[in-house]
């Protein structure tokens, strides 16, 4: 597809949809664009990539919205059939009904053949509540490549992506609006402004007044009658492109267009205007802004007023309202340092809303009107550096507001952000430096100031000093307080406790939720999609990383966003989808890089290790695994030793067994001391794969672990592991007996369950199906070996998938040729290919 603009990341999403939906889980996405943002392109791309799915495109019209859309009632049954991927463009022009039906349908597509896939110009339909949105970034192209990320955050924002509009901005920057020292223009450049002044002189008085009340405030639908106006002149509105309808609401296509065309309203009428809206809006926060939108400073009556509207409005979680109520306070204030404060709390407004640039220029006019506040606009700052921006940056912003506001409660704050900062990065030195500062703070809770010196002492490798603080962190039943239960989890899970861990983290999850912390919830459930995939539950770890990632987009949190994504990798990876894990992986990549994000890597790290383990590919994971574990200071301690058995498993096949043994002997230390069945079952398996003479011994201990531990995956490949070894071994039946327990426990993981299949083929499982060519069979290790040919495989990798010397593999393929009259390895493949397609055809399950 011809994207006007670089949509890789999008395309990936839509990737991973297509595949959710032709393996029968569903899916279903919302893509949010203005105009120009190549929303309907992307839907001719997943047309375009739904090979094998029956697609159904339908686009709305503005003329038919009241018409019902019939033809789109039976898409479940249809999918009961066959995949089906239901493509909706312009969907703000169904009918009401329609919409809310295909609403439904989406919410509720999980485990069906059934994909939905809307494109619509706005945010806020809600007939699609509830439904993952894909905001497209509409035209980061348009940008120079040089420009701050803050700076095009913000000119994206101001401009909703509009090309032209984007464009036209960003030649228009000033050497300081370009560096990010002066916010950018909050209205079009001349030539623009002229345009838009010409559209705005040719609507009728109607459609006129329709866009004035529009540049003021988003107008609800019903408000339109209720002022007198009549929807004729909203769609004047709108197809002069000065307005938009968004869900229920008619508003203006972007703040930089509302700002610039109430620029130039007569003041009258523009005052006419916000009297109107104030008697529609009435007790709401938003008729006080109204009240006193033409009011010129300093009214201190009128400021207090919207200070106190303001506060309302965020106690109700109205964040954009209390933002634009404080920042009115703030300039009908009488004197700066009042203003400062209002600004402030219009910029934690701002933040709690997840704008992170919004934020960033309502504190540096804050510090401006009152240099007092450096200490709270340097915590707010750093805040946001660590959740969104660069985390090294972070740690020294929060040291100078620990600095500002040293002997306060805040000043501790600064400094347990801090060090969140100092591990975010993976500085695991600094993180000491700062747990040195906590000790000597004079207002640190015994609680805090413990959990730093434990966690310390865990990574510069003094365990026995950490040990027991670790235990009583672990054991205690935290406060009503969401960072005590994360710490307690952490230490849980750092001794190896991980059902303990897993039961801290829901409860730090379900007291950010109850206490409505927008900041804390994205973290909390990182903890928690860690410690249920450490629990070998990848379907209930990605589910969690899902909500985490959605929770981590809405509070503006791009750096919990990228570790969710990482998450989500592992997950994949575990359950054997490794083409989805490397999709998650990528999306993560870009910001993992530009911002230094180390935790985040070395989860990045692990989950590609295994997929070069999951692939045949022992050299790549051993080394990936290697780096990572020997990354001393950058990677957290309890990921290193989590990936212990990968890194041991990838050793033993590349013939590096001194190696193995060297790492497997600090994770039995660490094993040992937990008690836990989960990791002596890891370690049981590990020295089977390094002692082949005891192996037997070693997977008889390690299954009946596996099942103490209720690890139903990592069960099915100790299974599969010890069945390759009984293989080699020439004890064929034996092998057969594990490889079909395994298969049952693989049932929902199909990467599994054909490694699984192939081992029993190759160890002579006659119920195996066996593959005809010039009146000869294959043998089971044949055939096997054929297969992996026939699907690309090398024979390096084909002898490291099933332990065998190259030679051997060599022996088998000239065999392999011989008797399926074929002379090469591309031939081979398309034997198999025919093969395939008549047995599908003959056991019915073709599409």
């Amino acid at each position: 597809m011809a994207f006007p603009y670089a949509r890789d990341a999008e395309l990936a999403r839509i990737r991973l949809l297509v595949r959710a939906v032709r393996a029968g889980r569903g899916d279903a996405m919302v893509v949010v664009g203005g105009p120009g943002s190549g929303r309907t392109t992307l839907l001719d791309a997943a047309q375009t990539i739904a090979t094998g799915v029956h697609v159904l495109r339908v686009a709305g019209v503005p003329s038919e919205k009241d018409e019902p859309a019939d033809r789109l009632r039976d898409l479940a049954d249809l999918a009961a059939d066959h995949p089906v991927l239901c493509l909706v463009d312009d969907a703000q022009w169904l009918d009401a009904a329609g919409l809310a039906m295909l609403g439904r349908l989406a919410r509720r597509c999980a485990g069906q053949g059934l994909g939905l896939l809307f494109a619509v110009p706005g945010p806020g339909w809600a007939e699609l509540s509830g439904v993952e949105q894909l905001a497209l970034p509409a035209a980061p192209d348009a940008l120079p490549a040089d420009l701050p990320t803050a700076v095009r955050t913000a000119l994206i924002e101001a401009t909703s992506g509009a090309p032209g509009h984007l464009a036209a901005m960003a030649v228009s920057l000033t050497a300081a609006q370009r560096a990010g020292h002066a916010p950018v223009p909050n209205l079009l450049p001349r030539v623009h402004r002229a345009s838009l002044g010409a559209l705005f002189t040719g609507l009728g008085p109607a459609a006129r007044s329709v866009a004035v009340l529009c540049a003021c405030e988003p107008l609800p639908l019903d408000a339109v009658d209720r002022v007198g106006l009549d929807r004729a002149a909203v769609a004047e509105c709108v197809r002069f492109g000065l307005v938009t309808v968004d869900g229920d609401h008619v508003r203006c296509p972007s703040p930089v267009v509302a700002a610039t065309l109430l620029a130039d309203i007569p003041g009258p009428e523009r005052a006419a205007a916000h009297t109107t809206l104030a008697d529609v809006f009435d007790h709401d926060p938003r008729a006080i802004w109204h009240r006193f939108a033409e009011a010129r400073p300093p009214d201190a009556a009128a400021a207090g007023a919207l200070a106190e509207a303001g506060r309302r409005a965020h106690a109700a979680g109205e964040f954009p309202v209390a933002v634009r109520v404080l920042s009115r306070a703030a300039e009908l204030s009488p004197t700066p340092a009042t203003a400062a404060r209002l600004h402030l709390a219009a910029a934690d407004a701002a933040w709690s809303g997840g704008r992170a640039t919004q934020a960033e220029a309502l504190l540096a006019r804050a510090r401006a009107e009152d240099p007092a506040l450096a200490g709270e606009t340097a915590l707010r700052q750093g805040e946001i550096a660590l959740r969104a921006g660069h985390p090294a940056v972070a740690a020294h912003q929060l040291a100078i507001a620990a600095d500002h506001l040293a002997g306060d409660d805040r000043g501790l704050q600064a400094l347990i952000l801090a060090g969140e900062a100092r591990r975010m990065a993976g500085d695991l030195v600094g993180y000491a430096a700062v747990a040195e500062r906590v000790a000597a703070d004079v207002v640190a809770d015994p609680l805090v100031a413990r959990h730093f010196a434990a966690m310390a002492a865990t990574f510069a490798g003094r365990h026995p000093a950490a040990g027991l603080a670790l235990r009583r962190a672990a054991m205690a039943v935290p406060a009503h307080d969401t960072r005590h239960a994360l710490w307690s989890g952490e230490a849980a899970m750092i001794i190896g406790q991980v059902d303990l861990a897993h039961e801290h983290a829901s409860a730090a999850v379900a007291r950010a939720r109850s206490a409505g912390e927008r900041t804390l919830l994205p973290v909390a459930l990182a903890a928690l999609a860690m410690t249920t995939l450490v629990l070998d539950r990848p379907a209930a770890a990605t589910a969690v990383a899902t909500e985490g990632r959605a929770a981590a987009i809405a509070a503006g949190q791009s750096n919990s966003e990228v570790e969710q994504l990482t998450l989500l990798a592992l997950a994949a990876v575990s359950a054997g989808d490794c083409a989805t894990a490397l999709t998650w992986l990528a999306l993560a990549a870009p910001g993992i890089a530009e911002r230094g994000l180390g935790r985040s890597g070395t989860y990045a790290a692990w989950a590609r290790g295994c997929v070069d383990l999951a692939e045949d590919r022992p050299e790549e994971a051993f080394g990936r695994l290697r780096a990572m574990a020997t990354g001393v200071g950058r990677a957290h301690p309890a990921i290193r030793v989590l990936a212990t058995p990968q890194l041991v498993e990838a050793a033993v096949r590349c013939g590096r067994a001194d190696q193995a043994r060297r790492a497997l002997a600090r994770f039995d230390r660490w094993a040992e001391s937990t008690g836990a069945p989960t990791w002596l079952a890891f370690s049981r398996r590990c020295h089977a794969l390094l002692e082949p003479e005891a192996a037997a011994e070693h997977f008889e201990a390690a299954i009946r672990l596996h099942l103490a531990a209720g690890s139903t995956l990592e069960l099915g490949r100790t299974r599969l592991l010890y069945a390759r070894h009984l293989r080699r071994g020439r004890q064929a039946r034996s092998a057969r007996e594990q490889l079909r327990d395994a298969l049952r426990l693989f049932d929902n993981t199909p990467h599994w369950a054909e490694r699984a299949r192939a081992e029993l083929r190759a160890a002579g499982d006659v119920g195996s199906a066996r593959l005809v060519g010039s009146g000869e069979e294959l043998t089971p290790q044949q055939e096997v070996i054929a297969r992996l040919v026939a699907q690309g495989r090398t024979n390096r990798e084909i002898a490291a998938r099933l332990v065998i010397s190259h030679r051997t593999v060599d022996h088998h393929l000239r065999n392999v040729f011989l008797r399926l009259g074929v002379r090469s390895r591309v031939e081979l493949a398309a034997v198999y290919a025919g093969h395939d397609r008549n047995r599908i055809a003959v056991d019915g399950r073709g599409g």
